[in-house]
């Protein structure tokens, strides 16, 4: 694996201080700017190997967080999200929405979507289906409590009905977005020629520039308007942050760039990784780049199958990194896209 062609991340970011690691088993890192975008797992070295098989790496949101005393999942339940209805309708969705009380203190963005991404839709993903089930399947045979939400049921409200009294783990198989900024004068000029309220696109503030996709979330993404009587189905990364999940051990984010938000240097990632940590939550599995249907399926199902076994997040996920890493050695795109952060 280790070829001139992939060797200069190792040269240029991990042989500088290799020689300080000597017999050293665990590395703890916290990435700084653009290292955010690195799969540290999948870095080679000289001798042909990956970092991964060398250490035992472990992603800190933050170096304060080495303090912090992290082990096993803490609780019995479970929430699932999958199999989602992204073209569910506004009657539908307001009647599915009445059930759930959301705290008022949580704030809700409705949002009109910018004219260049009206007509756009997102597509139903049917491997989270599959994925989804087969994740309840396994906690319930492990002794845990998942409750799983598909298809019209996978609304936004149910998320923030959480707010304050959060399940143990959730797991979100969804569409996620991460837009990169725009120029400030783009933005001003955007909005003085008449395009709404401020747009998931260029909004100033990163945390409204990340996010995931819930039930219904096509009307308000190709149309550009939000049902009345319902959340718009497009949970932003600042709606995430101002939610009150500290009971929750574990965020599964089983979609594309979850990972990913704005870089502003030591300060880290501007997304949604930043929200779930703001949001209360101890530790995420979120990914770098886009992952195909089946060999996300893959890892997720080994995943679940160890943390039964293990009943630690970051011990079960190095071992289902570990067997994938096996399985499509030659191919990190498959294997190294996602990475669990504490």
């Amino acid at each position: 694996m280790y070829n001139p062609e992939n060797s200069g991340l190792y040269e240029k970011i991990w042989k500088p201080i290799e020689k300080s690691l000597k017999d050293i088993e665990t590395v703890f890192y916290s990435p700084s700017g653009l290292l955010n975008r690195i799969a540290f797992a999948a870095i080679p070295n000289e001798n042909g190997q990956v970092l991964s098989q060398q250490y035992k790496l472990t992603c800190l949101g933050s170096t304060r967080n080495l303090s912090d005393s992290y082990s096993s999942v803490q609780g019995q339940s479970g929430m699932i999200y999958g199999g989602i209805d992204y073209n569910t309708d506004t009657i539908t969705l307001k009647k599915l929405a009445r059930p759930y009380s959301i705290d008022k203190q949580a704030p809700a963005i409705k949002n009109e979507i910018s004219r260049s991404l009206r007509g756009a839709a997102w597509d139903y993903l049917p491997g989270s289906r599959s994925e989804v089930r087969e994740i309840s399947r396994i906690m319930s045979e492990g002794n845990m409590l998942p409750k799983t939400l598909l298809e019209q049921e996978a609304t936004e409200e149910s998320l923030k009905a959480m707010n304050g009294n959060s399940a143990s783990v959730i797991h979100i198989a969804s569409h996620g977005f991460s837009f990169p900024a725009t120029d400030l004068y783009d933005f001003r000029r955007s909005q003085m020629a008449g395009s709404g309220h401020q747009a998931y696109t260029n909004a100033e503030n990163p945390l409204m520039r990340s996010g995931l996709l819930f039930a219904g979330a096509n009307h308000a993404w190709a149309k550009g308007r939000s049902p009345s009587g319902a959340e718009d189905g497009i949970l932003t990364a600042y709606e995430l942050a101002n939610l009150d999940l500290s009971a929750t051990s574990l965020m599964v984010l089983s979609a594309c760039e979850t990972g990913l938000g704005d870089i502003k240097g030591s300060e880290g990632v501007f997304g949604l990784q930043r929200s779930i940590f703001m949001a209360g939550i101890k530790s995420a599995i979120v990914s770098l780049w886009e992952v195909p249907d089946f060999e996300t399926m893959e890892l997720m199902t080994l995943f679940y199958e160890n943390l039964m076994k293990v009943r630690n997040p970051e011990t079960a996920f190095q071992l289902s990194q570990q067997e994938m890493r096996t399985r499509y050695y030659d191919q990190p795109s498959l294997w190294a896209g996602f990475v669990f952060i504490r």
